[in-house]
């Protein structure tokens, strides 16, 4: 879930810049890329955005371990949310537990996400 996790990033470092609309565009591009049904990943990206919006001022001072917790929340929800339209429409995932592997596997990930876009971001911001 490369796309979430980059997208809460940009969402909790630039909360201004980084809004529901740059959210809604990515799911739209994400679906076209992967072939799914037109706004569903736009949707599920959107919440995410909306609840990391919401709560981001708390977020940047949780220890990364609890930040990683409340990722992999995020990602749950935005993967029940795509189960549930996938169910909508008929396409129904093998297994549960691989459906939602992502989630956890996006928790690990996190401090490395995290620790990697801020350089990312700290390089252009001095140029």
């Amino acid at each position: 879930e490369w796309v979430s996790l980059v997208s809460i990033y940009w969402a909790l470092a630039v909360p201004f810049r980084f809004g529901l609309g740059s959210a809604w565009v990515s799911g739209i591009f994400l679906d076209v890329a992967t072939g799914t049904l037109l706004g569903q990943h736009a949707l599920g990206l959107t919440l995410i955005v909306y609840i990391v919006l919401y709560i981001h001022q708390r977020l940047r001072l949780a220890p990364i371990s609890q930040q990683g917790i409340i990722i992999f929340v995020l990602i749950f929800i935005e993967q029940t949310i795509s189960l549930w339209i996938n169910g909508i429409i008929d396409q129904k995932p093998g297994s549960l537990l691989l459906y939602y592997a992502p989630s956890l596997v996006s928790m690990l990930l996190w401090p490395w996400t995290l620790i990697i876009l801020r350089a990312v971001r700290r390089s252009v911001q001095l140029k």
